[in-house]
């Protein structure tokens, strides 16, 4: 019974704190950088009177009182309701529970505390493994993009600038000001608003009328970091993702996206900030209601891409988010 209930809390704890890797040290380091959301940890994770009833109150109580388990409170408005987070000790205990075959089915207080001993001792070298992993592991990437070119970038792939004929167009006008450019901004600061709840106006992080022109001619950092894939001729600017029959080369769009994804996610940093869950959301939104209005569409862009398009950036993204 309590193997099973483990189980159970590991699973939607994994779920919850987005690891990517199975053991206690990636379950750790996860749930230091995790961020709390209320609505998500309520539809997941058990009630305290739930777990109760399934093993026991004196049960619940000595997990809780050996760090296996945290009764976390959560209170929203006049609702407030107390749940269970399996910690990572509670992770090491159930693996050695798997391990060992003749641990009995029922099992007494000293054994469940002879068993979070072995656990607290195997976990220590784990957990110091993984935080000097994510100490360094960051400091390896140096192939990000800025924060307002994966927004640029996102926003082309968005509109469907994945080749020639659907590119985004860039005319200037005489002073070389780049035409609509007011409403080209507004449509990249809306997203970069999106993405960026909480620290959308930091420094970096949104464009400026008057500044665009500057940025597209300046811009560098999309050429560097895409290679052939991104392309800026004349006054074209499109990825070029499609094949030589003219379909979508998933591989290149999932090298693309990745780097978008990660980036925007190496940029976020309000609480509020989760480009990852706010990503899929925004498919969906180009591909059901654009929000470029249809005379900037004609205007801005080539032409439209084919719905089925879309389909397959769901595909690619749904990949990369579960993945990560």
């Amino acid at each position: 019974m309590l193997i099973e209930t483990l189980e159970k809390l590991y699973s939607k704890g994994t779920e919850y704190f987005k690891c990517n890797k199975s053991g206690s040290g990636e379950y750790y380091t996860k749930m230091w950088t995790a961020r709390s959301n209320k609505v998500k940890l309520r539809n997941l994770l058990p009630e305290r009177v739930t777990l109760s009833q399934e093993i026991g109150e004196d049960l619940l109580n000595v997990l809780c009182e050996e760090n296996v388990i945290q009764i976390v409170l959560v209170e929203d408005g006049f609702e407030r309701g107390e749940y269970c987070v399996l910690l990572p000790i509670g992770v090491e205990m159930l693996e050695i529970m798997k391990e060992d075959l003749e641990i009995p089915d029922e099992l007494g207080e000293d054994d469940i505390r002879s068993i979070v001993g072995m656990a607290k001792t195997r976990f220590l070298p784990k957990a110091q493994k993984a935080l000097k992993e994510r100490i360094q592991a960051p400091l390896l990437v140096t192939n990000a993009l800025g924060a307002r070119d994966a927004v640029f970038a996102l926003f082309l792939i968005l509109c469907g600038a994945v080749s020639k004929h659907t590119a985004l167009i860039l005319k200037e006008d005489e002073n070389r000001e780049i035409e609509f450019q007011e409403d080209l901004v507004q449509y990249l600061n809306d997203l970069a608003r999106t993405i960026y709840k909480d620290s959308y106006m930091n420094r970096g992080k949104h464009f400026s009328v008057g500044d665009l022109s500057d940025y597209i001619r300046r811009s560098k950092n999309l050429v560097v970091q895409f290679g052939d894939v991104f392309k800026r001729e004349e006054i074209f600017i499109y990825f070029d993702l499609l094949d030589d029959r003219g379909n979508l080369n998933t591989e290149s769009m999932t090298v693309v996206m990745d780097k978008v994804i990660s980036s925007l996610d190496n940029h976020s940093q309000g609480e509020d900030d989760d480009p990852a869950d706010v990503i899929p959301e925004l498919v969906q939104t180009y591909m059901i209601a654009n929000p470029i209005k249809q005379t900037h569409r004609k205007a801005l862009f080539v032409s439209n891409v084919e719905f089925e398009f879309y389909f397959k950036l769901q595909s690619v993204i749904q990949t990369l988010v579960s993945s990560n």
